[in-house]
């Protein structure tokens, strides 16, 4: 009796086994190159298709025994491999990446706000970009040419952090003298002005006035980076940088180069309501929590400039300040029990 068709077909395909010798091996579809252009290309669970086939599935079709598996040949399988060929799961971006909160790509947290969700979007791509560099090694690009070199007037001196007491629940002592840099151009405005204590791996960002005061200069991760640098003294504190703190922030509407509308006060309103905060008390946004609420929470928040700015100085800078990260968000409304009137965003580095 003459054999079924299908099973024609596949006795044919294990008796042709040394064909196998053939298929494309690597990141190669008949000696077509497929190359990986950026690292979101490595980040999803699709895979590579060559002239309708799944190279690297083709033999699950077929079982041991010689028995057809369900589905036609070249169908895509039910459960795909999660990497690409050539790289193992521990390799994979997004596992083990450094300071990865360890969200998979199909339950990714999502506004239904379309800019909301854009915004969030963003600050999941920043925190990316910053994991990347850390997990390929790159060199830091960011300047090191000190500021009065670059043609700056640098002041400083000293000063208090803040007389306000919404930071009486950090373990940092703020009711004493810090050192204080204010940087500004030819006896123009000032551009930046922070205070930061190198014993206690503190710096607080008072004012930015970057694109307003200073469109064309240096850039402001360069800038608080050599406040800190010098204020340091010491490559070793200057890894030791624990907190960034950004107080009395205002309600402004910028619009990134995509049209994506940023707010950081507008930005914090949301997730409080998102969490279902109270307003009185200081919200903390865990970057490794499990809750997807909260990733996307802070997702949202580092996408503004507040935080979005610390983002890039630590890119910028990843082998100088030790590959730190951001581990936890504080946001303070201005209804916070401390009294102080203001919206404020404590940093808290780590990895």
């Amino acid at each position: 009796m003459r054999p079924p068709i299908k099973h024609a077909v596949l006795f044919g395909l294990l008796a042709g086994a040394p064909f196998a010798q053939g298929l494309p091996r690597g990141d190669h579809c008949g000696g077509r190159d497929v190359t990986i252009t950026s690292a979101t290309d490595i980040t999803q669970d699709d895979s590579y298709v060559c002239d309708g086939i799944t190279s690297r599935n083709l033999w699950n079709y077929i079982d041991p025994r010689g028995l057809g598996k369900p589905g036609r040949l070249g169908d895509k399988p039910n459960n795909p491999p999660a990497t690409k060929p050539g790289r193992t799961g521990a390799d994979k971006p997004g596992n083990n990446v450094p300071g990865n909160d360890g969200q998979s790509a199909n339950k990714r947290p999502v506004f239904s706000d379309t800019n909301l969700e854009n915004a969030r979007s963003k600050g999941e791509g920043l925190q990316k970009d910053l994991n990347q560099a850390i997990f390929n090694a790159k060199p830091d690009s960011g300047s090191k040419t000190p500021l009065e070199e670059s043609g700056y007037d640098v002041n400083r001196g000293k000063q208090t952090p803040t007389t306000d007491t919404y930071l009486n629940e950090f373990p940092i002592k703020y009711k004493q003298n810090w050192d204080r840099t204010s940087v500004s151009k030819d006896g123009g405005k000032e551009i930046v002005e922070t205070i930061q204590d190198a014993a206690q791996g503190t710096l607080v960002v008072k004012q930015s006035w970057n694109k307003e005061n200073d469109p064309n200069g240096v850039g402001w991760t360069t800038m608080v980076m050599d406040n800190w640098r010098t204020t340091a003294g010491t490559s070793e504190k200057v890894k030791g940088l624990k907190y960034m703190i950004r107080d009395l922030i205002q309600p402004i509407n910028t619009v990134d180069s995509k049209g994506v509308k940023l707010n950081t006060v507008e930005a914090m309103r949301t997730v409080f309501e998102k969490m279902k905060a109270n307003k009185k008390e200081t919200l903390v946004l865990d970057s490794k929590s499990t809750n997807t609420d909260e990733i996307a929470s802070f997702q949202l928040m580092a996408a503004q400039t507040h935080v979005a700015r610390p983002l890039q100085l630590l890119k910028d800078y990843h082998n100088e300040l030790d590959n730190l990260n951001i581990a936890k968000l504080y946001l303070q409304t201005n209804d916070h029990k401390s009294q102080s009137y203001q919206w404020n965003i404590i940093i808290e580095f780590g990895k």
